[in-house]
């Protein structure tokens, strides 16, 4: 077992948004990372659009520029307008 899917298995029943925005809250960038990479890309914007506007922005902030990008290019117009 690889150490990302070990470091997230013990929380496999928490919503995968509500431990993104624990991580947002606790501020580690290492593990927002490996959090992000533990996850089915297909499956990021659906936890991304399910913070709050301020989880969202704290976490685009967090990541580089080329991580923030893989995120916000797959948001819906009418979404990123928001």
């Amino acid at each position: 077992m690889s150490d990302v899917n070990h470091a997230f298995e013990n929380e496999e029943s928490i919503e995968p948004w509500v431990k993104l925005h624990e991580l947002i809250s606790i501020g580690d960038k290492q593990k927002i990372g490996l959090f992000l990479n533990s996850i089915e890309s297909f499956d990021t914007l659906r936890i991304f659009s399910r913070l709050s506007t301020e989880d969202q922005q704290t976490l685009l902030s967090k990541l580089t520029p080329i991580e923030a990008a893989e995120i916000i290019i797959d948001v819906p117009e009418e979404q990123a307008a928001d």
